[in-house]
């Protein structure tokens, strides 16, 4: 039903994550944990124009699990195509020297950088998640919403190559 509109390589990376779903959750459990947010999105933050403070709202879905879960929903699911392509490593980039002037240590680019990919795989069952509970045809509001979270997330992992992270 979305070939068409998230192209036939980013069907093949699903069906990849589908099949090692088991696999991709045991190595996010077996990663260093963390406190997330677990649906940080452009909605769920607010910005202070005057000073650049930034108030995450919506921490229903908190937990314990992979830190780079949130800056990857973030990215892959509230930035359009068009302004994140091209810029998500610098993303990855910032945040990660923000971890490390924060004062994590043993955390390499590289690996911070593998956990992004796997979070990026990680974040593509929420439109299949989203497109289960609407189905068996999403229309309107609902439909649009699903559809470009589909569209972003997916195209979010193929631009970090995240599916590199399954065998």
């Amino acid at each position: 039903m979305y070939e068409l509109r998230i192209g036939r390589d980013a069907i093949a990376l699903g069906e990849r994550v589908a099949q090692r779903k088991a696999l991709l959750e045991a190595r996010i459990v077996e990663s260093a944990a963390t406190l997330i947010h677990g649906d940080l999105r452009g909605d769920n933050l607010l910005l202070d124009p005057t000073n650049g403070d930034i108030v995450l709202l919506d921490w229903q879905l908190s937990s314990r699990s992979l830190g780079a879960i949130d800056p990857a929903r973030l990215l892959g699911g509230s930035e359009p195509q068009a302004e994140r392509r091209g810029h998500q490593l610098e993303i990855f980039s910032a945040w990660h020297q923000a971890l490390i002037a924060g004062g994590l240590r043993n955390y390499s680019a590289d690996a911070g950088l593998d956990d992004f990919r796997l979070a990026a795989l990680y974040c593509l069952f929420i439109p299949v998640k989203m497109f289960a509970m609407v189905s068996p045809q999403p229309s309107g509001r609902v439909g649009r919403l699903v559809d470009c979270q589909a569209e972003r997330f997916f195209a979010a992992a193929l631009e970090l190559d995240a599916g590199r992270m399954l065998p």
